[in-house]
């Protein structure tokens, strides 16, 4: 569907307060303002923001964003709820939430990802719904900066950046290798090592690996590591990066179509997450609705389990779907994954590329259910861990920490049901001699407990800056 503004309609007006609730005035004249429609958790909606943030990079002088939040789930209407998660996804520009669509209504949007494009003297000039690439969207851009320039309309100047969050680390995700813990900070981009102490309850970081380097837009959202190598899903870079333990950088795959590294119609885009098994990388990509596998000794990626189609179906890789695969987790002789899009927990044969469902009722049904798995419900479920016989989810919009005993096939809360164990949007779980370590993503913070008493300890990491 496409919406399409004539005339000099003057754009509505835009509430005086943002998500956060700081109360902010726009210039409303003298830019060339892009407002994205967009959900900041959908991985398609935060392929427009991309490259709609790299258009205002060309022109700088002349081009403003806005972005307005539409909630899909029922916890994404707490507006709080979302802060981490614009500073992980490295958006800097004036988001307001829209949880009780006046805006979409006043702006006539009836789906999202939209772009709305408003001229400098306050006029709307150019709307489109749907994934809109870069390239449609320069030319609207480089005409309206161009007038305005030649009219005396513009305003020069850049646009002011925005922090959400208020926090200084943002563990995105977590995993335990022997005595080191692993943290992917999404606040400041980087991967953080540290050493945990005997008892586990703290850590001294030892090495501190950046993502960013100049000329680099870095985005990671997933990581795996062993003894030797640590992998990292770089969605803002749409490249998949390998690490040694020092730290160096040895090798990357990217995911932009090329002939060189493309089996198939298309490329595996924007990954969230990656794992290594018998030399293959395999790669959660929710932009295909695929997990795709790519060859550490060479040759392309090409898909591996889901035909691309949005849904829940299990089976053979031509007739399975996906909603949106989220965290990877490798493990004997099968191959788990989250899908937040169907909040479901859902695993693959390596030999056959089969998809099963072990939690989750539909690709529509979500809520806070425990027992028989078939029956459970989870709401976006993210990171996982295996142990003991039992697969620990981070259920981020429950707030707690879930667990599947893959013996009975149960499904029961091991965290986050009693008011003194409070987390807020956890993203990842790990587990070390017993001590359940989560990435408590809302709050910001690393939060460690038994796994049988579930007494909580925030981890002390000495030696974060």
């Amino acid at each position: 569907m496409v919406t399409i503004y004539g005339g000099a309609a003057p754009a509505p007006d835009l509430p005086d307060r943002i998500v956060d609730g700081t109360s902010i005035r726009l210039p409303g004249v003298g830019r060339v303002t892009v407002l994205v429609f967009f959900n900041a958790m959908s991985d398609d909606d935060l392929s427009v923001v991309d490259g709609l943030m790299r258009l205002r990079e060309e022109d700088r002088d002349a081009v403003d964003l806005i972005g307005v939040h539409c909630p899909r789930f029922p916890a994404e209407k707490e507006s709080r709820r979302i802060l981490s998660v614009l500073d992980c996804a490295g958006i800097d520009f004036p988001v307001y939430d829209d949880s009780r669509k006046n805006i979409r209504k006043a702006y006539l949007i009836n789906r999202w990802p939209s772009t709305v494009v408003v001229d400098p003297t306050g006029a709307l000039t150019w709307a489109r719904e749907g994934i809109l690439p870069p390239e449609l969207v320069r030319p609207v851009l480089k005409s309206m900066g161009r007038t305005a320039r030649v009219t005396g309309d513009l305003r020069p100047g850049a646009q002011q950046r925005f922090l959400w969050s208020g926090r200084s680390f943002l563990p995105l995700r977590l995993a335990v290798e022997g005595d080191t813990l692993a943290v992917l900070d999404g606040r400041e981009r980087r991967l953080l090592l540290a050493q945990l102490d005997p008892d586990g309850r703290s850590a001294v970081l030892k090495r501190s690996i950046p993502m960013d380097r100049p000329g680099f837009r870095s985005c990671p959202t997933g990581f795996s590591i062993d003894p030797e190598k640590i992998y990292v899903a770089d969605r803002g870079a749409e490249t998949v990066r390998i690490f040694d333990r020092n730290g160096r950088e040895i090798s990357s795959y990217s995911g932009k179509p090329s002939k060189s590294n493309l089996v198939g119609p298309r490329s595996f885009g924007a990954v969230r997450d990656v794992v290594c098994r018998d030399d293959m990388l395999y790669l959660a990509s929710p932009g295909t609705r695929q997990i795709w596998v790519q060859s550490m000794s060479g040759g392309g990626a090409r898909p591996f389990a889901g035909n691309g189609g949005g849904g829940m179906d299990d089976g053979p890789p031509y007739t399975a779907t996906m909603g949106q695969p989220e965290a990877l987790l490798s493990y004997g002789n099968l191959l788990f994954f989250s899908d937040s899009g169907s909040s479901s927990i859902r695993c693959i044969d390596p030999s056959t590329g089969k998809i099963t469902t072990l939690i989750g009722e539909g690709p529509s049904l979500y809520g806070c259910r425990d027992g028989i798995a078939s029956r459970a419900l989870l709401q976006r479920p993210l990171g996982m861990c295996l142990s003991g016989g039992s697969l620990y989810i981070a259920d981020s919009y429950n707030d707690r920490i879930r667990a599947l005993d893959v013996r009975t096939m149960e499904v029961s809360t091991v965290y986050g049901d009693r008011r003194w164990q409070r987390l807020f949007s956890p993203s990842d779980v790990a587990i070390r001699d017993g001590v359940v370590y989560v990435a408590d993503l809302g709050n910001g913070r690393v939060v460690a407990f038994d796994e049988h008493r579930g007494e909580p300890e925030v981890l002390r990491i000495s030696g974060i800056s």
